[in-house]
């Protein structure tokens, strides 16, 4: 298991310094602009997080075109510093007028930037979203259709507005769980989608995060991008230490 965070790509000497206190990997956000890159990264995996609001979820041939066009471009930029995971996020309409036209759109769209992805080496994966309403059946229609694309499991918006966290359904999933390359931590009310907190902190008002890492070492052992926003490096490794140790115990029965 590896287990990296968050970076923006222009914050050059903070991912040395992240690499210099142990983290495995550094995931690039905040990569809108790609015009000014660094001339130079740390060594170790590097993994793209594209825009998450790109509006990739709306059924139209000129919107499909530029959201596929933004993509190539992150791809190239990916590919030219050696990232090896490039993300992009599943978007949900407030409404789903026609479900199927929908599942196709989305195949349309990811099946050629996960291709060109594969032949550079580097694998796509799709961000679940908070949007939890049907969500787990729409990527089971999805993604099993488009060859290559993984999936990077977002445990807090699993955790979002729903009775029971769905990161169990997603790991034990027949169809979706093999293709789970890439996971998420931070810890949640479940309320707010944008509230990212190192782990544990919320106690029993958060993620029952014993019971569910026992869950996730039986099925996962990959890399796991600890995100809790612009996190202080006191909160990142306490995040990581927490983490550790419910992986460590994940072997017993919580």
């Amino acid at each position: 298991m590896r287990i990296g965070t968050l970076c923006s790509i222009h914050q050059n000497e903070k991912m040395y310094d992240l690499v210099a206190s142990g983290f495995g990997f550094i995931e690039l956000c905040e990569t809108r602009h790609l015009g000014n890159l660094p001339d130079s990264f740390p060594e170790g995996p590097l993994i793209w997080q594209c825009p998450d609001d790109l509006p990739a979820e709306y059924i139209d041939d000129h919107i499909r075109a530029a959201v596929l066009h933004v993509w190539r471009d992150h791809l190239a930029a990916a590919q030219k510093i050696g990232v090896a995971l490039m993300v992009v996020q599943f978007r949900r309409p407030e409404t789903i007028v026609d479900k199927t036209a929908f599942i196709d759109h989305y195949i349309d769209l990811l099946t050629p930037i996960t291709a060109e992805a594969r032949a550079a080496a580097i694998q796509v994966v799709l961000r679940n979203s908070p949007d939890n309403r049907d969500q787990l059946k729409l990527l089971r229609e999805i993604v099993p259709r488009v060859h290559g694309l993984g999936i990077a499991l977002d445990i807090a918006y699993a955790h979002h507005r729903v009775v029971k966290n769905l990161a169990t359904e997603y790991l034990w999933d027949s169809d979706l769980g093999v293709r789970i390359a890439h996971i998420y931590i931070s810890d949640t009310n479940g309320q707010d989608s944008s509230l990212r907190l190192p782990l544990n902190c919320l106690g029993n008002a958060g993620i029952e995060w014993a019971k569910l890492v026992h869950e996730l070492r039986q099925r996962y052992n990959a890399s796991i991008t600890i995100d809790v926003g612009q996190a202080s490096m006191e909160y990142l490794m306490f995040s990581r230490s927490q983490w550790l140790s419910w992986w460590q115990a994940g072997s017993t029965t919580p």
